[in-house]
């Protein structure tokens, strides 16, 4: 038993913290595992009662924990965790944060509040999710920003407000549906606001043509290597 205990305790210790960003909508995410679940149940038990599957669509069911033993582990500490959804409301992320890893979920919005918080953040990582909009403003918050990864997504325009992180560098706009590209999109309309040039900007997999993007888009970006548009196909 000491040796079982002492393992527990290893493992809560070693659990990375994990927090979800303030208005992203997880919920959602969380409703539709709870029907696979139901599903399951379902069909392996026949003899269950209608108050029993209630509380199994509920979203904090009070029937037996759904967290598999196996996974239990990585469940971050003070979080509930439930299948692929891990719940950390109100536990708070540093506001001196530097970096922040949202890739490889299930997002849809960028919201105006996200972000407030994190004015020192340079790199953001929203990679292959499922993010539609980008609200005006969203990246006003973190001026400091290097890195934005938004490639995999389903935008159909270039976010708004990138012309004025004046030391954004990289940004990965690769596979999705952008079909135009504006001459300001990138750039502000003043060289002297742009503190550094981008050395990495991907635009390919997306359905806008390089023949229709006017050479000025560029004007901040280190050199012609530093783009790349072409390779669209689905």
């Amino acid at each position: 038993m000491k040796e079982y205990i002492l393992l527990l305790l290893v493992a809560l210790s070693s659990a990375k913290p994990f927090q979800k960003p303030s208005y992203f909508t997880f919920k959602n995410i969380m409703l539709m595992d709870m029907e696979d679940l139901d599903d399951d149940d379902d069909d392996d038990d026949d003899d269950v009662d209608d108050d029993d599957d209630k509380d199994d669509n509920s979203l904090f069911p009070t029937r037996a924990p759904l967290i598999p033993v196996d996974i239990f582990p990585v469940c971050p500490f003070g979080c509930q965790c439930y299948l692929r959804v891990v719940h950390c409301s109100d536990l708070g992320l540093p506001s001196s944060l530097l970096e922040l890893h949202l890739d490889d979920n299930k997002i849809s919005a960028i919201e105006l509040e996200d972000f407030i918080r994190y004015k020192n953040l340079q790199r953001l990582g929203l990679g292959n999710n499922k993010i539609k909009d980008v609200e005006n403003g969203s990246f006003a918050n973190i001026p400091n920003v290097r890195e934005i990864h938004l490639e995999k997504n389903k935008l159909k325009k270039v976010p708004v407000g990138l012309q004025e992180l004046k030391y954004l560098q990289v940004v990965f706009l690769h596979s999705n549906s952008i079909s135009s590209v504006g001459v300001n999109d990138f750039c502000p309309t003043e060289r002297r606001l742009k503190k550094t040039l981008y050395n990495g900007i991907s635009l390919f997999n997306n359905p806008v043509k390089y023949w229709d993007i006017q050479p000025a888009t560029f004007r901040c970006v280190l050199n012609r290597n530093s783009v790349q548009i072409a390779n669209y196909g689905k």
